[in-house]
């Protein structure tokens, strides 16, 4: 298994981790998701700690809880020396600025 998404459901912080920590993915959506701890900054930690992070080539959030600020983001680009795809929307509470980048 190399894609996964997580969409219009539940998602804890440990589901995301798990995912990352025992698979080798090259994609990762978290989209249209809420839940427990997953704007919690150490959702970026736990990706970046995984094996997923030498393997990931494309990464989106979008309509979710999650809160990224500007460091958050080029730590996981900076990261994940696969990605070329890399896309974040949040919405609730957290950053004043949502964008993508292609």
């Amino acid at each position: 298994l190399t894609y996964l998404k997580f969409c219009n459901l539940y998602v804890d912080y440990d589901h995301i981790l798990a995912a990352v920590s025992h698979l080798r993915l090259r994609c990762l959506e978290i989209a249209n998701s809420c839940g427990s701890g997953i704007h919690d900054p150490a959702l970026v930690d736990g990706i970046l700690a995984s094996p997923s992070a030498a393997t990931l080539e494309l990464l989106r959030i979008h309509e979710c809880e999650v809160a990224l600020g500007g460091e958050d983001v080029l730590r996981l680009v900076n990261g994940c020396p696969q990605l070329h795809s890399f896309g974040y929307e949040g919405f609730g509470e957290g950053p004043e600025w949502d964008f993508a980048i292609s």
